[in-house]
């Protein structure tokens, strides 16, 4: 009896934006075990509103890996197959899927910080954690479909099931990243959960304008005539 196993991966790179106007409080959310979910934390310093945001747009595009946003997640889902020949065709007889995701998040320790700049940040971060995990919950769906899509295949010989488990995988990341983008669409890109720095209540800063929300925030706090 021939049998073959192989493994197979997928990635996508989803984002969130974090320059945007204000919303409601964020609740932490705990994504599930199965996601495997590694955040990285990537440090940012400042007394200041303004300071915080400087910080966060030198220190963001190393960790993130765009210059675009303050958040970022990862994913990957590895599948693991083996199939035989069976009744003029080929099926798979044993199945194994494992997500990996990954967190980029911005960690600031405050020294000599308002009160009421703490509050901000932490409202802040725990939107954008939120929006993230939106965005994790989405790869944990992606991994599930994976895994019953997988887990039955057949393929009228074993020759090409390899390229037929590749093309099923294909076919479900394409559906999960509409959904993605959907998610980012729907939340503004975390703007509507809360993901919001500077926050609209800040003084002597300078706010973004509509061609800035999301690409261009300010380097640094205007001083008021």
């Amino acid at each position: 009896m021939a049998m073959r196993s192989t493994p197979l991966a997928l990635a996508a790179c989803l984002f969130a934006a974090a320059c945007a106007v204000s919303a409601g409080r964020a609740r932490p959310v705990r994504p599930p075990a199965e996601a495997n979910l590694q955040h990285r934390y990537y440090r940012v310093s400042g007394a200041s509103v303004g300071e915080l945001m400087a910080s966060m747009q030198s220190s963001a595009p190393e960790a993130t890996q765009t210059g675009t946003y303050f958040a970022r997640t990862t994913w990957t889902v590895e599948w693991h197959g083996d199939w035989t020949a069976a009744d003029s065709a080929c099926r798979v007889i044993s199945s194994q899927t494992r997500l990996e995701s990954q967190m980029a998040l911005p960690r600031w320790e405050a020294t000599a910080a308002s009160a009421d700049l703490v509050a901000d940040w932490n409202q802040f971060v725990r939107s954008l954690a939120l929006h993230e995990n939106g965005h994790v919950l989405n790869a944990v769906a992606a991994s599930r479909e994976v895994d019953s899509r997988l887990r039955n295949l057949r393929a009228p010989s074993c020759d090409v099931m390899e390229s037929t488990a590749r093309a099923t995988i294909d076919s479900v990341i394409a559906v999960f990243r509409a959904q993605d983008e959907a998610y980012d669409a729907r939340t503004r890109h975390g703007e509507a959960q809360g993901a919001v720095w500077p926050p609209r209540a800040a003084r002597n800063l300078r706010q973004p304008g509509p061609g800035e929300v999301f690409r261009n925030p300010p380097l640094a706090p205007t001083t008021s005539p």
